[in-house]
């Protein structure tokens, strides 16, 4: 059975249809529906626009990074694996459309993907301690029981240690090269984390016959309200971003304009973000990487949309200029890191990457025409840049911050 073609809901609302493409990438549109009400559900990747987006990262094998959220990591993907194999199915020869149909209904985060392929059946928890020795045996190559079980509660689960979703909640089994009551001591620093004034979800350790306690915490992309389990949608840094997170694609200071600008300046989001950079120096916390960061989008702030900054790529600047017959020639890549230096200088651009990795998807923000009231003295000033090409003015501005509130400076 081979899917073509993938549906996406939010909740009961058609967002849009996936589809692959001949060399195996995953191109998506929205629904008309969506179009007339709904919102990006990447910021920077897939505006609220009626044509078909084609990823051109190669980050997540040919899905948007919104979507590859949804599919399982290290630990998921190792289940997902042997419940293939155990099926007569090659892992080798699912597509990325066929897996998220396995995900279904549950994948991290709001997205749901119809027709979902109904493999999976409903798992109780029974004994956590059986099913911690089921995960080590997995780990270990070796037969692991009920397998289906394994899968049910866990195969669309995130990170590399072995673990359960349950309701509400995510509860953690000790990976092969970690001491067995690693969950006593992620519970600890959890609870540090807490009283260093950072905003963290509710945990506890689940009762254990072999060890001090299985770590749970509850999940940030669910949420409880009258009476019934709400699904949030979330996305992860890299897949706003459209990076590989297994690579070194993002810092501190990418991180923290990202906060800034998905967040709409909001202090107290930059300051919990900012504890938790400290945090995670302090703690020597190394994985903090890209997909360890997350944003839940806030159904109640619609009205406050991102959409007044304008997101789009270096690539799409260049073929709009182009198109306007500004160039006679295709400016070097250092005049391209000068001229987006001087446009950040006086908030009009805001590269989302490092200036030293520019490449033709290299995300960026237009800030709205109210962010670029400049006084007559800037207007000079800029021109006089552009004609002087005084890149020692302009280095040290990269780590400025910008002028007032009203875009002018001081």
């Amino acid at each position: 059975m081979k899917e073509r073609k993938l549906e996406v809901y939010l909740g009961e609302r058609f967002v849009g249809t996936m589809a692959q493409t001949a060399d195996r990438r995953v191109a998506f549109a929205y629904s008309e529906e969506w179009l007339d009400n709904g919102f990006a559900i990447s910021p920077f990747s897939l505006p609220v626009e009626q044509k078909v987006f084609v990823p051109t990262s190669q980050a997540f094998s040919g899905l948007w990074g919104v979507f590859a959220d949804s599919l399982p990591d290290a630990w998921g993907q190792r289940l997902f694996d042997r419940m293939l194999k155990a099926r007569g199915i090659l892992s080798a020869d699912m597509t990325q459309l066929e897996r998220l149909a396995i995900v279904g209904d549950s994948g991290m985060g709001a997205l749901l993907y119809r027709p979902a392929w109904n493999i999976q059946q409903d798992a109780a928890i029974d004994d956590l301690d059986e099913l911690s020795a089921q995960c080590h045996a997995i780990l270990n190559h070796e037969d692991a029981g009920d397998l289906d079980e394994l899968f049910q509660m866990g195969g669309s689960s995130g990170g590399a240690r072995p673990k359960i979703m349950t309701g509400e909640w995510i509860i953690k089994f000790p990976a092969s090269d970690e001491m067995k009551d690693s969950g006593k001591m992620e519970k600890a620093y959890m609870d540090c984390a807490a009283e260093c004034g950072i905003i963290v979800p509710e945990t506890k350790l689940m009762l254990s016959d072999v060890c001090a306690g299985y770590f749970a915490v509850k999940r940030f992309d669910r949420r409880k309200t009258e009476g019934h389990i709400e699904r949030r949608h979330m996305l992860t840094a890299a897949a706003i971003l459209e990076v590989d997170w297994r690579t070194a694609a993002m810092d501190y200071h990418t991180l923290m304009k990202l906060t800034k600008i998905l967040s709409l300046d909001n202090r107290e989001d930059l300051e919990q973000m900012y504890r938790r950079m400290c945090f995670n120096v302090f703690a020597h916390n190394r994985d903090d990487h890209a997909k360890n960061f997350s944003w839940i989008y806030d159904e109640q702030m619609e009205n406050v949309s991102t959409s007044v900054n304008v997101y789009t790529t270096l690539g799409e600047i260049q073929e709009k200029l182009g198109g306007y017959r500004l160039f006679k020639r295709q400016p070097a890549p250092t005049d391209i890191r000068r001229t987006i230096a001087l446009l950040r200088k006086y908030q009009i651009i805001e590269p989302l990457e490092l200036l030293d990795d520019l490449n033709s998807s290299s995300p960026f923000m237009i800030y709205p025409c109210i962010n670029v009231v400049l006084l007559g003295d800037d207007v000079r000033a800029l021109l006089e840049d552009f004609d002087n090409g005084d890149t020692e003015r302009i280095e040290p501005d990269l780590a400025e911050e910008g002028g007032n509130e009203d875009g002018t400076e001081e």
